[in-house]
């Protein structure tokens, strides 16, 4: 997926696939294609590159337990929330509260996926993944089927083919002792590449592979421009991407360079949730003061219960079950 701005596209309801679906570029994301092993079509559904879907469903299931509360309780669970967000007691959340949470909910979601995901691809459970066990997961595939479809060959065929060799790469750079295998400690660096800085080069090249048309090495506002289909885009929304792209564009040369392209391609998960903290703080903030107050949380509680700010939900769940 493009880097978009968060805050002009996540909404009350987004689940947290979505959020990592707009964390991450579509090179590094594609609709992976899925098939079954005799490779028909009917059956293609997609999935991820990097899988969020372990701590996407609990955090979800949490969501939508939330959903079907009377709206008083869900407020009543809300105002118990509130207190853990505010770090200085006042009564009042600020932005750096606000994205302080936030940061420290994405982190622990990630860490309850990755540990959900190594369990689900470590099938037999000697505490390593194997490429062949990482292929199985995210496409259903054996070793056998992809050597059918080499044979085949065919445009369908390559393609998907090439996505896989994609993730082949980028697993080879997450094991860093070299053993053909991901063990607990490198497994991380494989589902979350935006935070170890070794895996930069190869998210770059990769973006390169996929952007880069006329191959000079960087990045101009038309290849920048197709990822969002600029072309079909509406005029404000062409306008926004100028200005992203020129706010990218730090020596104001007209291109990305490799470097230029860190934060597009590799966006920082402090800078995400600054982000999404201000996205929350101009919904909810009804005054404009910048202060967001008790009354004020519980008026737009829709908007922290689909956000970050409660791990979709899922911190209320757990306030409820403390009681």
């Amino acid at each position: 997926m493009r880097h978009i701005h968060l805050r002009n596209t996540l909404s009350v309801g987004h689940c947290r696939e979505d959020y990592f679906r707009l964390r991450r570029p579509d090179y590094q994301q594609e609709d992976r294609l899925h098939h079954d092993e005799n490779n028909n079509a009917d059956n293609v559904r997609p999935c991820r590159a990097a899988s969020y879907c372990g701590a996407i469903l609990g955090s979800k299931k949490a969501e939508e337990e939330f959903n079907e509360l009377p709206p008083d309780e869900a407020k009543e669970r809300l105002t118990r929330l509130i207190p853990m967000m505010d770090l200085n007691k006042d009564g009042k959340l600020v932005l750096p509260e606000l994205q302080s949470w936030i940061y420290n909910s994405f982190k622990n979601l990630d860490k309850d996926e990755i540990n959900e995901e190594f369990s689900s691809m470590d099938t037999d459970g000697d505490k390593k993944v194997t490429w062949e066990e990482y292929v199985h997961k995210f496409y259903s595939y054996t070793p056998e089927f992809l050597k059918e479809m080499k044979m085949k060959g065919g445009q369908e065929n390559d393609e998907i083919l090439k996505i896989i060799e994609d993730d082949e790469e980028k697993f080879k750079v997450a094991d860093r002792n070299k053993d053909g295998n991901l063990d607990v400690s490198e497994f991380p660096a494989v589902l979350h590449p935006y935070d170890y800085d070794f895996m930069y080069d190869h998210e770059i090249k990769r973006a390169l592979r996929e952007h880069d048309k006329n191959g000079d090495n960087k990045i101009d506002l038309a290849e920048y421009g197709m990822d969002n289909e600029m072309t079909q885009s509406d005029e404000a929304e062409k306008i926004a991407e100028k200005v992203k792209f020129g706010e990218f564009d730090t020596n104001k040369d007209g291109f990305l360079d490799t470097e230029e392209m860190k934060p597009w391609i590799i966006p920082s998960t402090m800078e995400n949730s600054k982000e999404e903290a201000e996205h929350i703080m101009g919904e909810a903030d009804t005054n404009k003061d910048n202060i967001l107050t008790k009354e004020e949380i519980l008026e737009n509680f829709e908007t922290f219960v689909g956000s970050q700010a409660t791990d979709y939900g899922k911190h209320l769940h757990l306030v409820h079950e403390e009681l």
